[in-house]
């Protein structure tokens, strides 16, 4: 998973993708397993995110949490808690999740995943179409123009937030905006151009990438599905 501003001035980043990474970067575990969650890594410099992991080690979501007053699918909560009870975030605030996999067996060891971003119906999380021409058909426009290094930006006007896909038709992203101040990994940011130069959002903004696959070959006929996971 990886972080960046913008095309031009790319700050990009990886998240780590498995437990033995996440404890060398300094990811310390919040909480036992929790069926249908799983366990809960936090990072003191890291103020907007938490990784989840299922009892493999294997990253399996991320949960987001803003001060902020944020729009649908986020919700206003105390946020995960931990096996006792207790917040694993100590305040109110508005949280969300995006799981790259389904949850639903996070505590059980060996688990094959089948499902891929995985939508919980207890949890407030995204909801991302597999395919765009699922995303399509959910009323989500198709821009058809590739923008490089990113792919297909799909939106819907009653959504803050972009899909993402490749030429070939698959989910490799999400783009979050809102116009309030946001933390680090968030930036700020004056527009975002998709592809052939067409304006996606055209106000300056706080901007979130997140890909769960390797943009920079979006655009290619050929692109293959990568493993890593990403925001950007």
């Amino acid at each position: 998973v990886g972080y960046s501003d913008t095309v031009s001035n790319r700050t990009e980043y990886e998240l780590p993708i498995t437990l033995k990474l996440a404890n060398q970067q300094g990811w310390v575990k919040a909480n036992s397993c929790i069926d249908g969650q799983g366990f809960y890594y936090t990072k003191s410099e890291e103020q907007a995110i938490i990784l989840i992991f299922d009892i493999d080690g294997n990253l399996i979501g991320i949960y987001q949490h803003s001060s902020n007053v944020m729009p649908e699918p986020w919700s206003k909560t105390t946020g995960p808690l931990k096996t006792d009870r207790s917040p694993i975030l100590n305040y109110e605030h508005f949280g969300v999740y995006l799981f790259l996999l389904d949850p639903t067996n996070a505590c059980n060891k060996g688990t094959a995943y089948e499902t891929l971003l995985a939508s919980p119906a207890d949890l407030p999380s995204y909801s991302i179409p597999i395919t765009s021409d699922v995303a399509v058909s959910l009323n989500w426009y198709d821009p058809v123009l590739c923008a490089p290094g990113r792919g297909r930006y799909f939106t819907r006007p009653e959504f803050s937030h972009i899909l993402m896909y490749n030429t070939s038709g698959n989910a490799i992203g999400i783009y979050q905006h809102t116009a309030d101040e946001m933390p680090s990994p968030w930036l700020k940011t004056k527009e975002i151009i998709g592809g052939g130069s067409i304006a996606v959002v055209e106000v300056e903004h706080y901007g979130l990438f997140i890909y769960f696959q390797d943009p920079m070959t979006a655009c290619q006929r050929s692109d293959a599905d990568s493993d890593s996971v990403g925001s950007g």
